[in-house]
């Protein structure tokens, strides 16, 4: 596993400009795919060449060779000591993984949300894979419902702690799932 330093390509004020530290576990010609080191919690992630690309390490930072993970924190479902927000919008019980997310996308906005927030896109994907979809209206919800039963692409919209929303597609084929913010689809 390799160490590579990553910033969002656009240069927009909007977009954090912080370098990403990620663990890459294989690449291939159009993404890297793996884990932002400073949140092992997070699973694999794939990181789009034409969104990131890769920059030198500071200089007086040192070469990092071998990245050490941290032994990932339990997750709590239920309960107060839970690392999830329960849904305000609706009281639909959690029924566990109900679909498949197929290879998981995050956009640099929704990645920077995520770090600034201080969570990790495991518990967005954990709501939306066990049909928590957030803060979508009732029909929206039902329209997920029958998506889900008829092979449709899903929806989901979610804040985080410091109120940005996000939103997360799951793609009709379930062969991609999208974490990104509103403004950048």
């Amino acid at each position: 596993m390799r160490i590579i330093h990553l910033k969002c390509r656009s240069d927009q004020s909007a977009y954090d400009q912080a370098v990403r530290e990620v663990a890459v576990e294989r690449e291939d010609e159009r993404n890297w795919y793996g884990k932002p080191t400073a949140n092992p919690a997070c699973p694999t992630l794939q990181w789009p060449k034409f969104g990131w690309k890769e920059v030198r390490q500071e200089e007086g930072l040192g070469k990092r060779c071998h990245a050490r993970l941290a032994q990932a924190p339990n997750f709590h479902n239920k309960g107060e000591d839970s690392m999830l927000r329960q849904n305000s919008n609706t009281t639909r019980a959690n029924f566990g993984a109900r679909f498949a997310l197929g290879e998981t996308f995050i956009t640099p906005g929704a990645q920077s949300a995520l770090e600034i927030a201080g969570q990790t896109a495991h518990q967005f994907l954990q709501r939306h894979i066990s049909c928590d979809w957030g803060e979508v209206s009732e029909d929206d919800a039902r329209e997920n419902e029958i998506s889900l039963r008829d092979g449709y692409r899903l929806l989901s919209a979610y804040r985080t702690v410091k109120g940005q929303k996000i939103w997360i597609i799951t793609e009709a084929d379930r062969s991609a799932t999208t974490i990104l913010l509103p403004s950048e689809y």
